[in-house]
């Protein structure tokens, strides 16, 4: 079979009639000779065992040019391209990973997938490092900007609670600066109080910035470990859902319904941030009222 006009995997160049081509006995892929010495292996090892044909795949479509010039200018061929979906890109992969990551922590990485529902293709080599390289740390940027709208859109209630409670704690200091400028009503505060604070507004604007280091270092913290707080929960979810199920067949959408996405999640916990912030500041102005 000529190789002539097609691309290397290895390099991304194309094979030229004088090129020393050599094919992986194992799914057809052709390289060139240089490269697969370089590289040591076939670029697509990694879905060996599976039902991956090169041959097979590059098949699809004829080999022809995609745009063909003709004498007249106006004329071009434009060819249909098969483009895998990211349904069967997704399958593909878990299939890959089946392969050596069976039952692991009492569940499979194909139901953790399931469970997660949305936005698979994130959370698939995050979790297969986690589970097969103790791979702890990951980057989750919506763990650092809004932590407890990640936890609560994902069903995490106990750390969308627990961050939510604590952001209000560290805003206290703000809270006194806010109250002592008039920013926040304090119509209500005693005037000694608000004198008190204006006096000691070196001390509180100190406290201000430990307690804003202290809310930086929490979400750094959640932006590297909140993907593992997720998988945590996702494994306990699932054998939860297992344990309880009779149906193995509609397991999945099971796993679906009780993991995914909730979108009033969201106004839900935005509501209860509000009321804790709202009643923080009527338990500081009680506290306040009683020293007075």
């Amino acid at each position: 079979m000529k190789y002539t006009g097609v691309m290397c995997p290895a390099c991304r160049e194309l094979f030229t009639d004088t090129d020393d081509v050599v094919v992986c006995p194992e799914c057809g892929t052709p390289h060139h000779r240089k490269c697969y010495r370089i590289n040591g292996e076939c670029v697509n090892k990694i879905r060996h065992g599976t039902e991956f044909n090169w041959n097979t795949e590059n098949n699809k479509t004829k080999p022809e040019e995609f745009f063909k010039n003709t004498e007249n200018s106006e004329d071009i061929h434009v060819e249909r391209i098969e483009v895998e979906t990211i349904p069967e890109f997704l399958e593909k992969s878990l299939k890959v990973f089946d392969k050596i990551d069976k039952n692991k922590d009492g569940c499979t990485l194909r139901e953790l997938i399931d469970f997660v529902d949305k936005n698979p293709l994130y959370y698939l080599p995050v979790f297969a490092r986690i589970r097969n390289m103790g791979v702890r740390m990951s980057f989750n940027l919506s763990c650092f900007i809004f932590p407890q709208i990640y936890f609560a859109n994902r069903k995490m209630w106990f750390w969308a609670l627990l961050t939510s409670l604590i952001s209000v704690i560290l805003l206290i200091p703000t809270m006194l600066t806010f109250i002592a400028n008039g920013v926040f009503d304090a119509s209500n505060f005693p005037a000694p109080v608000i004198a008190e604070i204006k006096n000691n507004a070196d001390l509180i604007n100190s406290l201000m910035e430990i307690c804003n280091c202290a809310d930086c270092i929490m979400r750094v913290l959640l932006c590297l470990f909140g993907n593992n707080l997720y998988y945590k929960f996702a494994v306990k979810s699932v054998k939860k859902v297992k344990s309880r199920s009779e149906d193995n067949i509609n397991i999945k959408e099971q796993l679906a319904m009780a993991g995914g996405t909730k979108f009033s999640n969201i106004i839900l916990i935005l509501l209860i941030t509000f009321i804790m912030t709202s009643a923080t500041i009527f338990l500081l102005e009680f506290i306040f009222s009683m020293i007075v």
